[in-house]
């Protein structure tokens, strides 16, 4: 039996800021999502590659969405009704304030270099982001 169950599209799912995942697990910088918004697997998978492509698997991150609701679909020429249609795709609702990724120390780059990185992924995502840092001293 499957864990997840069919939904339909949801509007306007969460509408309070997140609190409880709003801080870094042991990363030193991340990317925070701004506003409330969808995102599916293909833009999380293209983000992790993006991310492997860039850092050349230098250091260690961690994914912290969580596809945890299915979308269905109904073909393009049914008509209304007869209940939900086919599986589409999985799909996570972030909260405005929610983090999306976070990079862990690498001696081999620096804070600098992380924010480019997160920069040309967050135009990618199609979300409105920003970055986020822990203070540490000693890493520049």
């Amino acid at each position: 039996m499957n864990n997840f169950f069919k939904i339909h599209k949801q509007k306007n799912v969460y509408k309070e800021y997140n609190k409880t995942e709003s801080h870094l697990k042991g990363g030193i910088i991340g990317l925070k999502s701004k506003s409330y918004s969808r995102i599916t697997n293909n833009q999380v998978e293209s983000l992790r590659k993006d991310i492997v492509r860039l850092t050349k698997r230098n250091c260690k991150i961690l994914i912290r969405i969580d596809m945890n609701y299915s979308t269905t679909k109904k073909s393009i020429g049914s008509r209304m009704g007869k209940g939900v249609g086919n599986f589409d795709k999985y799909v996570c609702y972030l909260k405005k304030g929610s983090i999306i990724l976070e990079f862990f120390y690498s001696t081999l780059m620096s804070k600098i270099y992380f924010k480019k990185i997160l920069m040309t992924i967050s135009k990618k995502l199609g979300v409105s982001t920003s970055i986020f840092e822990k203070n540490i001293k000693g890493i520049s």
